[in-house]
Parts: C-alpha cells; sequence; structure tokens
C-alpha cells in the first residue's frame, strides 16, 4: 500500500509539474528568446501554447473595469477569465479566440514596455499583426506597435 501511494503521489506531483510548466506561457520565453536574440523585432503571432486570434495589451494602473468593458465582458465573464486590475511592474497580455478569452498572462515590465500610444494600448491586435518593433530608449526596452 505504501508502494502505491507513493507512486501515486510521484505521479500527482509530475504532472502538476508539467502543467505548471506549461502554463507558464512560451509567449514569455518567446519573446524573452526572441530579444536576447537582439531581434529587431518581436513576433507574438509564433507563440502557439493555446488558440488565439486576436491579443489585447492593458497598460500599468489599467483598472479591470475597463478592460472588461473594453472586452465585452460582463461581471461573471470578467471574473472566469481571471481579468485583474493591472499592477505597476506589468502589462495585461489578453488573448481572445473567436471573441472568448482563451488566456491572459502578467508580462513583467522588467522584460519590456509595450507601446502605450492610442493607436494599440487595450485595442484588438491581430495575430498575424502581433509584430512589434524593438526600440531601445534610456537603457530600457520598448516593443511598438506597428498599426
Amino acid at each position: 500500500m505504501n508502494t502505491f501511494l507513493l507512486r501515486y503521489s510521484t505521479l500527482a506531483v509530475l504532472g502538476l509539474a508539467l502543467v505548471g510548466c506549461r502554463r507558464h506561457s512560451s509567449v514569455l520565453d518567446n519573446i524573452k528568446h526572441q530579444l536576447g536574440n537582439g531581434a529587431t523585432q518581436v513576433d507574438i503571432g509564433q507563440s502557439d501554447d493555446f488558440s488565439w486570434d486576436e491579443i489585447f495589451v492593458f497598460a500599468p494602473y489599467y483598472p479591470k473595469g475597463q478592460t472588461c468593458r473594453t472586452l465585452k465582458l460582463n461581471v461573471s465573464q470578467c471574473s472566469a477569465a481571471g481579468i485583474k486590475d493591472v499592477d505597476e511592474g506589468e502589462f495585461l497580455l489578453v488573448f481572445m479566440q473567436h471573441g472568448t478569452v482563451s488566456e491572459t498572462q502578467s508580462f513583467p515590465r522588467t522584460i519590456a514596455d509595450f507601446d502605450e500610444s492610442e493607436r494599440c494600448s487595450a485595442k484588438g491586435i491581430g495575430r498575424g499583426a502581433a509584430v512589434f518593433t524593438v526600440e531601445h530608449k534610456a537603457g530600457r526596452v520598448y516593443l511598438m506597435c506597428r498599426l
């Protein structure tokens, strides 16, 4: 019985570890990899851990209520999607598939800052257009919208 319990526990821990690794985004890894290789542009559309056809980038301090209105989500849909107020040190990336949230991810500003201009911030960007130009200013990296 103890051997069975030990094997079951080990399998459960390994399973959770695999799910946890999968949940940590290849989007972040993809961006870090591209930046680490000196890319002049970052193509977020290359990430395919989950289905999506549109991305929204919400800037630091963006309130949850406004995010939900932008995405046309009601209160229960917003909660189920894990939408939250955006903290100072992050951007919130929301991936949509056919108008439904398929993934939300916090993107640390320690990696880069996204373009906060009106043409890009809190606007739907199609997967094929999710290519950002890399700019370096005052020791920081910026991912600028090409729309």
